[in-house]
C-alpha cells in the first residue's frame, strides 16, 4: 500500500494543521484500484476524522481558566466559540509560554506560534521586527487621552503637553531659532539656529572661517532668555500678588550667596503677633535683592588643616604645590569637588599664600584655565595664566605663592580671613559684591560704524539712542487727601550686633564721581527740600511769606556742643546751628493786602549769615529761625541798603556794632561798653585798603606822598575826614623807602608811624602845632654818608577835609639829584 497525504489550508497556522492531516492520513490504506466512490468515502472519513480530532483539541486549549480579563470565548452567530491561548517561540526555540492553569486545576499546554511579516526573494518566510508588546503603541493612543503625544517626521510634537509637574535633566532648549547668515561680516559669518530660552552653557552660538563661538563665558546652570542670536528678544513680564512674609510677601528675589532658600529667605515681615510691636507695616516688595558672602565651594588643602568648610568628601591630604602656572595636589580631589571643579572652567580661585603686606587684600588670587585630571576623572592639578595680587602693581608672570611677594616682604600664611593653618586654594570666591550693578552706555551717532564681529554683526550702526537713565523711579501720588507717604530711594546703614563702632575708611551710602556735568542735581516745588538731614538741610526756593518781619531760611547745619554719643543722651547739651536766612523788611502787597512793597522785591530783604543755638533741628523737618539768633553778619539792611551790618547778641539793623554803608564807608555805632568819650552815630570811622604811593623831590625839599598815579600837587590826599572841625583821632602805617639820588643813601620807615587822639593825647612826637605829628627817622644804611635825618610828616588840610602826608628831606649839596619814596600805606581815621 501507498500512503498519501491530504492537506487542510488553513491560514490560521499552515505548519499545524499540515502536521494534523499527517497523522489522520497515516491511519487510512487507500488501494491502488478502487472505484471512485470508495474513494469518496474514504476521504470523508479522513476528513470528519481530522474535524473531530481538531474540535477536542480546541476544547483542551480553551479550558476556562481564572483570569477574568483574559476571555475563555467568544460568540458568534448566538454559538460560543472557544479562543485559544498562544505563546510566541522565541529565537532560542523555547515557547514564551508554555502552559497556563485553567479553572480545573490542572496545567494545560499554549498553542505555540511564531509570526513571519513578510517573504526575501525565495519565498523563504522573513520575521517581524522585535517589538515589545508590553510597551507597544497602537496608533490609537497618539495625542488622545491616557495616550501620548506624538511627534511629526522632524521630531517635533504635534500636540502640546499638559502636565501638573515636569522634570528635565540639567540641558533644557525652548523656542528654536532658524540660522542667520550676516553678509556684512568677515567670510559671511553665521549666527546658528540655537534657541531663545535655554539652560545650561556651551551652546553653540555662531560658526566663521576661524571656528565656532559657543556661550563660554556662562556657567553650566545659567537659565537663559533671548540672546542667542542679535534681535533674539525675549521679554520676561512678572506679575504676582504677595499676600504674606518671607518669601510670601516679594514677586522676585535675586539673592546672592551659597545658602538655599530658608536660609536667604525675603526679609518681608513681620510673621508674628510678637513681632507686630516693633514694625510699622505689613511689607511687601516687588523685588528684594540680597548681596553678601559665601563659602567657597572646595578647600584644597591639608587635611590637618583647621576651619575647613565644606569638609571634603574623601578626608585625604590635599595640600597644594604652587608653580607660576598652576598648582598639584597631594592626592586627588575628591569625586564630587572633581565633577564641579570640571564642569567650571575659569573658576576663581584664592590662596591663603600673603603677596603684599601692605595690601588691602594681601593673598594671592588667580583664575583657572584648564584642570587635568586621572582615569577616573579626579581633579589632579590646575592651570592659571599667573597669579596676582589685587593693587600690587606687579605683573610679573613669575610670582609664586609660597615663595614671592610683591612687596619684599617674608612669604607667610593669612591668619585674618582664613586661619587654616596650611597652604590652601579655595575654589569659586568673591571678594566684592554689587547688590544691583547698572550700565548705561550712549553711543553717540553712528551712520558709518563698521560691522562687528560674529557677536554683534551690525556693529551699532545707525543706532538712534539719544539719552541713557540707569535708574528712573516714577512716585505717583493719587491720594486727595495728603496721607499717604511716598519714598523714594531709602538707603539704612545698620551695625549689626558684634560689629564694630564704625565700618572701614572709604565707605559710604552715596557716592557720585566721574566728570559729569552735575554730581548731584535735584528739583522740585518751592517747598521742596533738596537736602535735609540730622547735620545739614537745605530749604525749598520759595521766599520769606509777605508781612514785615517774616523770615525764611535757606540752610542750617547743626553740631552738638557734645562729644560722640553724649549729643543724644548727654545732659546738659546745646545745638550750635549756623543758618543762612533771609527777613522781608517792608509787607508785600498781595492778595489784595496793601503794603509798602508792591512787589515784594530784593531790595526791602535782609540775608542773613549766623548762628542760632537750639532749636528744631530734626531731619526731615524745614530749617526754621526757632533758635536764639546770637553773632550774624546783615546784608542789605533795613536801614542801610547795599551795606553790610555787622552785629553782636541782640543786635540788628541800626543798633549793629560795625557798620559798611552802600557808599564804601565804615561807621562805627554807640555801644554801652565803650568809655565816656562815647562815639556818636553822627561820627563815623573812615579806612582805606593798602595802596601804592610814590614821592620824589630835591635837596631840602618837602616831598608829598600821594597815591601812584595821581599828581604830585598837593590835590591828592591820603584819606578823609568827616568832621573836620572836631577832634581827630588818625592811624596811619605801612612800608615807606626813600632812595637818596646823591649818596644812595636808604630810608625806611615800616610799622605803625603815627597815632594821634585830639589835643590831649599826642603819641608821636608834634612838628609844633595842632596841625599834625612828625616822626623823624634816620638813615637806615650804614654806608651812607650823611647822617642828617628825613621827616615823615601828617597833617590835617581842614580846607578840603583830608589827611595829608609828607616826606622833609636833609640838606643836600646844590643839584643833587632827586630823592625817591616808594611804598605801601594804610590809612584809618575816626572823628569824635
Amino acid at each position: 500500500m501507498t500512503k498519501s497525504y491530504i492537506f487542510f489550508i488553513d491560514t490560521r497556522n499552515h505548519m499545524w494543521h499540515y502536521a494534523m492531516m499527517r497523522v489522520v492520513s497515516s491511519l487510512v490504506v487507500i488501494p491502488r484500484r478502487s472505484d471512485f466512490q470508495v474513494k469518496w468515502r474514504i476521504m470523508k472519513i479522513s476528513f470528519f476524522t481530522y474535524l473531530s480530532i481538531l474540535s477536542l483539541l480546541f476544547v483542551i486549549s480553551a479550558t476556562p481558566h481564572a483570569n477574568a480579563n483574559i476571555p475563555s470565548g467568544y460568540l458568534k452567530n448566538g454559538q460560543f466559540h472557544p479562543v485559544m491561548l498562544v505563546s510566541g517561540v522565541a529565537s532560542n526555540g523555547t515557547v514564551s509560554v508554555p502552559s497556563y492553569k485553567g479553572n480545573d486545576g490542572a496545567w494545560h499546554d499554549t498553542v505555540p506560534f511564531f509570526q513571519i511579516c513578510g517573504l526575501d526573494s525565495a519565498g523563504d518566510p522573513q520575521a517581524c521586527p522585535q517589538v515589545n508588546v508590553d510597551n507597544f503603541l497602537q496608533t490609537a493612543s497618539l495625542n488622545s487621552p491616557s495616550g501620548v503625544a506624538g511627534l511629526d517626521a522632524t521630531g517635533t510634537l504635534t500636540q502640546p503637553i499638559a502636565t501638573s509637574a515636569l522634570t528635565v535633566s540639567s540641558q533644557f532648549r525652548l523656542a528654536p531659532m532658524r540660522t542667520h547668515k550676516w553678509l556684512s561680516t568677515l567670510s559671511n559669518s553665521a549666527q546658528v539656529g540655537g534657541y531663545s530660552v535655554a539652560r545650561g552653557n556651551n551652546s553653540l552660538l555662531a560658526t566663521y572661517s576661524g571656528g565656532q563661538v559657543t556661550d563660554w563665558a556662562s556657567p553650566p546652570e545659567q537659565m537663559r532668555f533671548g540672546g542667542s542670536q542679535e534681535y533674539d528678544s525675549v521679554p520676561i513680564n512678572e506679575h504676582c500678588f504677595p499676600y504674606s512674609w518671607g518669601n510670601m510677601g516679594t514677586c522676585a528675589q535675586f539673592m546672592m550667596g551659597s545658602q538655599n532658600v530658608q536660609g536667604q529667605a525675603a526679609g518681608i515681615g513681620p510673621s508674628s503677633a510678637a513681632q507686630i510691636p516693633n514694625y510699622d507695616n505689613f511689607d511687601a516688595a516687588g523685588i528684594v535683592q540680597q548681596a553678601g558672602g559665601a563659602t567657597p565651594y572646595f578647600t584644597a588643602t591639608a587635611a590637618t588643616a583647621t576651619n575647613v568648610m565644606p569638609v571634603p568628601s574623601d578626608g585625604l591630604d590635599h595640600t597644594p604645590s604652587f608653580t607660576a602656572t598652576g598648582a598639584t595636589f597631594a592626592n586627588p580631589l575628591p569625586a564630587d569637588a572633581s565633577a564641579w571643579i570640571v564642569a567650571h572652567p575659569q573658576v576663581r580661585l584664592m590662596t591663603n599664600e600673603i603677596g603684599c603686606v601692605k595690601c588691602a587684600i594681601s593673598t594671592y588670587v588667580g583664575t583657572m584655565q584648564t584642570a587635568q585630571t586621572n582615569s577616573a576623572g579626579l581633579v589632579t592639578g590646575i592651570t592659571v595664566d599667573g597669579w596676582r595680587v589685587f593693587g600690587s602693581g606687579d605683573s610679573d608672570s613669575n610670582q609664586v605663592p609660597g615663595q614671592t611677594t610683591t612687596d619684599g616682604s617674608t612669604p607667610t600664611l593669612d591668619t585674618t580671613w582664613t586661619k587654616f593653618g596650611a597652604p590652601a586654594l579655595m575654589f569659586g570666591v568673591y571678594t566684592k559684591a554689587f547688590n544691583h550693578y547698572t550700565l548705561c552706555s550712549a553711543p553717540g551717532p553712528s551712520p558709518t560704524a563698521a560691522p562687528g564681529d560674529i557677536n554683534y554683526p551690525t556693529g551699532n550702526r545707525n543706532q538712534q539712542l539719544r539719552d541713557c537713565e540707569a535708574w528712573e523711579a516714577d512716585l505717583w501720588n493719587y491720594d486727595p487727601t495728603g496721607q499717604s507717604i511716598i519714598h523714594g530711594q531709602t538707603v539704612v546703614f545698620t551695625k549689626q550686633s558684634g560689629a564694630a563702632e564704625q565700618p572701614a575708611a572709604g565707605s559710604y551710602n552715596y557716592y557720585s564721581a566721574g566728570p559729569n556735568l552735575v554730581g548731584y542735581q535735584a528739583s522740585g516745588e518751592y517747598f521742596t527740600q533738596p537736602f535735609s538731614s540730622q547735620s545739614y538741610r537745605v530749604n525749598g526756593y520759595g521766599g520769606p511769606t509777605y508781612n514785615a518781619g517774616d523770615t525764611q531760611v535757606m540752610a542750617d547745619w547743626t553740631m552738638c556742643d557734645r562729644a560722640g554719643y553724649e549729643c543724644d543722651g548727654g545732659w546738659p547739651r546745646h545745638t550750635v546751628r549756623p543758618t543762612i536766612w533771609n527777613t522781608r523788611n517792608v509787607a508785600a502787597d498781595t492778595n489784595g493786602k496793601t503794603g509798602e512793597d508792591p512787589t515784594g522785591s530784593w531790595a526791602h530783604i535782609t540775608t542773613n549769615i549766623g548762628v542760632q543755638v537750639d532749636g528744631n533741628s530734626s531731619q526731615g523737618t524745614a530749617p526754621a529761625m526757632d533758635g536764639t539768633v546770637q553773632e550774624h553778619i546783615e546784608l542789605n539792611p533795613k536801614s542801610n541798603g547795599t551795606g553790610i551790618g555787622l552785629c553782636n547778641y541782640g543786635q540788628t539793623d541800626t543798633t549793629c556794632g560795625l557798620i559798611l554803608d552802600g557808599t564804601g564807608v565804615v561807621h562805627a555805632t554807640k555801644s554801652s561798653q565803650t568809655p565816656a568819650a562815647k562815639v556818636s552815630r553822627a561820627d563815623g570811622l573812615h579806612a582805606s585798603s593798602r595802596m601804592s604811593v610814590r614821592g620824589s623831590g630835591t635837596s631840602a625839599a618837602t616831598i608829598p606822598i600821594t597815591p601812584s598815579g595821581a599828581a604830585e600837587d598837593g590835590s591828592n590826599y591820603i584819606g578823609p575826614l568827616s568832621n573836620a572841625g572836631g577832634a581827630l583821632g588818625v592811624m596811619i602805617s605801612g612800608d615807606l623807602a626813600c632812595v637818596d639820588g646823591y649818596d644812595a643813601a636808604h630810608w625806611r620807615l615800616k610799622g605803625i608811624w603815627m597815632a594821634y587822639a585830639g589835643s590831649s593825647q599826642v603819641v608821636l612826637p608834634a612838628d609844633g602845632g595842632n596841625n599834625g605829628n612828625a616822626k623823624t627817622q634816620k638813615p637806615d644804611d650804614s654806608t651812607s654818608s650823611t647822617s642828617s635825618a628825613w621827616v615823615l610828616t601828617y597833617g590835617r588840610d581842614l580846607a578840603h577835609n583830608n589827611v595829608t602826608l609828607s616826606v622833609t628831606l636833609p640838606s643836600q649839596a646844590s643839584g643833587a639829584p632827586a630823592v625817591n619814596c616808594t611804598g605801601n600805606v594804610t590809612y584809618s581815621a575816626m572823628d569824635r
